[in-house]
């Protein structure tokens, strides 16, 4: 039986960025009749010794500490682990100056749910039926931006400025910020890795 959904069911089931990308992931593994791939893909990181033992370290740390029981297992708050915004606050503050608070930094589980909740709290009709528009000074850019919004006609995008070296067979992209539109109409801008080098073929 398949359910009833509302539109904004239908169009959260709908494949996003991410999920058409993990979709095509797993389809070509499970196609793979007895060869053998290594998955390269985005948020598939190398696995450094080093930073591996880090990790343990720090969960030896937690197991062995009597804030194990409250860490684990209980409910924290919906804004994130206590101690790690107190740090995230102190460490912008001193850095940066900003004089954030605590109902400014909100630690999500990863990008996609920072991405969804970022675009859908700032971008689409607000409470006067104007639209707010979601900018993407990049594009093309992250293809997990794809179906993040609810409001598919507050997504606007920009093509970058390309820095191009043709000796090196690289280049690099970058706002232009000649063409980037800014105004009472924006509701947030989204973006990431300003200058990623791309290799050229």
């Amino acid at each position: 039986m398949e359910p009833k959904l509302t539109r904004i069911g239908t169009q959260m089931s709908a494949l996003t960025g991410v999920r058409a990308i993990m979709k095509d992931i797993i389809e070509t593994l499970r196609a793979s009749q007895g060869q053998t791939f290594i998955n390269l893909s985005a948020g598939n990181p190398v696995i450094l010794p080093e930073v591996e033992q880090l990790w343990r370290n720090c969960t030896m740390d937690l197991l062995s500490s009597p804030e194990y029981g409250e860490v684990v297992c209980r409910y924290g708050p919906s804004q994130g682990y206590e101690p790690l915004v107190d740090t995230i606050i102190a460490d912008f503050n001193q850095r940066y100056d900003l004089g954030l608070n605590s109902r400014q930094v909100l630690i999500t589980p990863g990008s996609q749910s920072l991405y969804f909740l970022a675009a859908n709290a700032f971008g689409g009709l607000d409470d006067r039926d104007r639209l707010k528009r979601i900018v993407l000074p990049l594009s093309p850019d992250y293809t997990g931006y794809g179906g993040v919004s609810l409001d598919s006609e507050a997504l606007v995008a920009y093509k970058p400025k390309l820095d191009i070296d043709e000796t090196g067979h690289r280049f690099k992209y970058r706002p232009d910020f000649s063409q980037l539109q800014i105004d009472e109409t924006t509701g947030c801008i989204i973006f990431r890795g300003l200058a990623i080098p791309r290799e050229m073929f």
